[in-house]
């Protein structure tokens, strides 16, 4: 099963995995999945749709990020090289900055799900909330915002909005450490399987629907 990671810092820059994504390969066994990540410092759910428009600049991308993306890095960081990547399942790790940048519920909401929509239909969507921060007034700007992504995403069966609870990412650090990341993907580890896999027995199912379809047509053409 073929699965991207994407999003912010806490996944890395285009060619250097973060803490993140690595936790998550002890969740997600290499000989069952198959991992790739890309990420952006100091992305929003905004600079990702920049891209997916066509519009994106280097120092627009770059922007609240250490240095601006060379032109390799920036096809590789975008909506459109991940949709034409066809993974069964996209992890996204967006909102940190996003709170950071003062972006309202309504719009962080409106632009995840204008985000999700852009990403093949038949492919499963994990939403992470990969940090608990110290900073009260972010993490208090943070959680309204993952409420009403919750929200927007209610009974959407296809993604996942998943939170750490309280006793995890104790350290309130912006950039916790793989061990941090590990602890809390651990406890949530069949639940991130099933719903990863869900996009494999969706795809198994329409290909057993097609050959029984056409088997179906054949009998009755031959009738």
């Amino acid at each position: 099963m073929k699965i991207a990671i994407f999003g912010d810092s806490l996944v890395g820059d285009p060619g250097k995995a973060g803490n993140l994504p690595r936790a998550l390969d002890g969740v997600l066994p290499e000989h069952d999945y198959n991992t790739q990540s890309v990420g952006v410092v100091g992305s929003t759910v905004g600079n990702w749709l920049t891209t997916a428009s066509l519009a994106s600049s280097p120092g627009r991308w770059s922007k609240g990020a250490k240095r601006a993306l060379s032109k390799g890095e920036k096809k590789i960081a975008s909506l459109p090289h991940l949709k034409d990547e066809n993974a069964d399942a996209y992890i996204i790790s967006l909102g940190t900055n996003d709170a950071a940048a003062g972006v309202s519920p309504g719009d962080f909401a409106k632009r995840a799900v204008e985000l999700a929509s852009y990403l093949p239909r038949r492919a499963q969507i994990v939403w992470v909330e990969g940090n608990r921060v110290s900073k009260k007034k972010l993490q208090r700007r943070k959680t309204v915002l993952f409420d009403a992504l919750e929200k927007a995403f209610k009974g959407d069966r296809r993604v996942l909005v998943l939170r750490p609870p309280a006793g995890f990412y104790g350290s309130g650090k912006i950039h916790p450490s793989v061990k941090e990341h590990s602890a809390f993907f651990e406890s949530q580890a069949p639940l991130i399987r099933r719903h990863v896999s869900a996009a494999g027995r969706g795809k198994r199912l329409f290909v057993a629907g097609a050959i029984a379809a056409s088997a179906v047509l054949g009998y009755i053409l031959a009738g």
